[in-house]
């Protein structure tokens, strides 16, 4: 237990970014991940790119033809887009109203700022995303500035009025070049009732930064953002868990407020350097009524190390009032029968490489969307390190408590290099994000990818890919290319897609968002125009294939109502303790 409460700080290490058997640095998936600075790509202008039209034939011609966009907002970069596990666009079932939360859009400048590039806005939509109307400034800075929020629609229990729902929105600050805190705020969405909190870090009572994972809201007033308690600027970065921002309704003073939960994690080390293993920051999810919710890592757990990245789960049952240890499990029977036996065995590697999701059923019970490859080799020196090859699992657990892995499909294309061939300065990879229908027994899987046997075999000029799963029937369908063939063909950039959708008839509709530069040719600094995509939802027919058995699974699992008493002794601890531990 002793071993498992302390470890020392260290640099962390994360997954590779090839199809090749590689490694990868953790910091420099940080690095592509969190630019502090918009810095110009280029000084010369870009030529245009002149995308070809797929000569394949799409067999879903059915489907691209029902995809439209429509526009939501602009913004002056693309920089408050970069990370698929962001929260901006969301659903709220409740009042049928999809919103879309982004910073420094074009034209909006707050009453009291000179110019909005610490300006947060959430723009509304109650027609299906057909317009979107009512831009709310949700939070705006003029020192630290605001970078990457996300947000959600906040609706008191039992209300029915749209404009008397909240924007909630959460952010990182910035200061020159060095992150300084998060900016947390709501406002009615008639506009009234604004309130905003920078809390710098200096006086954080849990350190956070990034705040700008996972955010949903659910039917009980509540609103959830993810956090990292992890120093971004530390000359030894060092991650010591999440952080939970829950917006809280207030019945009694009409307003919204936040606490903040740490979730402290113990991940193994390299045995090699003693550097922390782990390979995601986080994502976080709640089912529709908010009771149950669960916080989700990639990475190796220190006490239960089945020597490759496999999920690591904590649970709240009560809205995120308190969570709990669930699971950090071994997953290698499910893809015994996937995988061809080599050294490593059937050990199965999840990887972050192109992005991953988390869902919660209509049980109550969790869904991972994220690629898995085979683990490469037992020995030490190569624990690291995996051969991938694109393929899309969504790893649930049923009704019963047994566990399964449905396979989505395939990312063909890598993520793009940095530099890349539009000149950008950013990088991106598939994105892959996952939606639930208003029953939660549907999933629908959505992610970005690349024709490359007419382009680059980097996901550069990235069509829209699907698939879904009904957990009612047991069925899924096949992959769908929904913009291939179509006026988007090719040219699909940072999508967001919404945790909740809902059921049109007997269609499941999925809320996803694109982006395209607003000029041809234009860079990652220039203006890019943000756009709904409709016509992503899936029939009864789509659903054909049977899905594969499930399994019990060993290792740690379902840990209920785990407090450790404050009494740890001595105190402070020598080389031997005692800590109090009530199961």
């Amino acid at each position: 237990m002793a071993v498992g409460l302390m470890t020392s700080g260290a640099s962390a290490q994360a997954v590779s970014s090839s199809t090749k058997i590689a490694k990868a640095n953790f910091k420099e998936e940080i690095k592509r991940a969190y630019v502090p600075t918009e810095k110009a790509s280029s000084t010369t202008p870009k030529a245009v790119v002149n995308r070809p039209k797929s000569t394949k034939v799409n067999p879903n011609a059915q489907k691209a033809a029902v995809v439209g966009k429509s526009s939501i907002s602009t913004t002056h970069n693309i920089y408050g887009s970069l990370v698929s596990e962001g929260g901006l666009l969301n659903y709220n079932p409740q009042l049928n109203v999809l919103s879309y939360t982004d910073r420094k859009p074009i034209g909006v400048v707050d009453a009291t700022l000179m110019y909005n590039s610490g300006t947060v806005v959430t723009r509304t939509s109650t027609n299906g995303g057909t317009t979107w109307d009512t831009t709310l400034v949700v939070l705006h800075n003029t020192t630290s500035f605001t970078r990457y929020p996300q947000g959600a629609i906040l609706n008191p229990p039992g209300n029915m009025v749209v404009l008397d729902a909240y924007a909630a929105a959460t952010a990182p600050l910035i200061n020159g070049t060095i992150w300084d805190g998060i900016a947390i705020g709501s406002i009615k969405l008639d506009g009234t009732n604004k309130v905003q909190y920078d809390i710098p870090a200096s006086i954080a009572t849990v350190q956070q930064d990034m705040p700008r994972l996972g955010m949903n809201a659910d039917s009980n007033g509540h609103a959830y953002s993810l956090g990292s308690n992890y120093d971004f600027d530390a000359t030894v970065p060092y991650f010591d868990g999440f952080v939970v921002n829950r917006a809280v309704w207030n019945s009694v003073n009409s307003s919204v407020d936040w606490d903040h939960t740490n979730i402290y994690h113990a991940f193994s080390h390299d045995p090699i350097d003693d550097s922390q293993n782990f390979s995601s920051l986080g994502n976080m999810a709640f089912s529709p009524d908010g009771l149950t919710g669960y916080v989700l890592t990639i990475g190796r757990d220190s006490l239960n190390d089945y020597l490759a990245p496999m999920p690591i789960i904590y649970r709240t049952t009560d809205g995120g009032a308190t969570w709990s240890f669930y699971s950090a499990l071994d997953y290698s029977p499910i893809f015994a029968n996937v995988f061809t036996p080599n050294g490593a065995g059937t050990r199965p590697f999840y990887t972050a490489k192109n992005g991953f999701d988390v869902a919660v059923d209509g049980n109550g019970k969790i869904h991972i969307l994220c690629e898995v490859a085979q683990a490469a080799s037992n020995h030490p020196d190569s624990l690291n390190w995996a051969g991938f090859n694109g393929d899309l699992y969504d790893t649930y657990e049923d009704a019963n408590g047994l566990w399964g892995a449905v396979k989505v499909g395939t990312v063909v294309a890598e993520p793009a290099e940095d530099p890349n061939s539009l000149g950008w300065a950013v990088t991106w990879d598939a994105r892959a994000q996952i939606c639930a229908n208003s029953t939660g027994m549907k999933m629908a899987y959505t992610w970005m990818d690349t024709d490359v046997t007419i382009f680059t075999a980097f996901n550069e000029n990235p069509n829209i890919k699907g698939a879904s799963a009904d957990f009612s029937s047991n069925l899924s369908s096949n992959e769908i290319n929904f913009t291939e063939g179509t006026a988007w063909d090719a040219n699909n950039y940072w999508i967001y897609v919404s945790n909740l959708g809902w059921d049109n008839g007997t269609d499941f509709i999925v809320p996803v968002k694109s982006a395209v530069p607003l000029n041809s040719g234009a860079l990652d600094t220039d203006p890019w125009l943000h756009e709904y995509v409709s016509g992503i939802q899936y029939a009864p027919a789509d659903y054909v294939n049977p899905l594969p058995p499930t399994f019990s699974l060993t290792g740690i699992n379902e840990i209920q109502n785990a407090t450790i008493a404050k009494l740890i002794y001595p105190n402070p601890a020598t080389e031997k303790a005692t800590v109090t531990l009530n199961l």
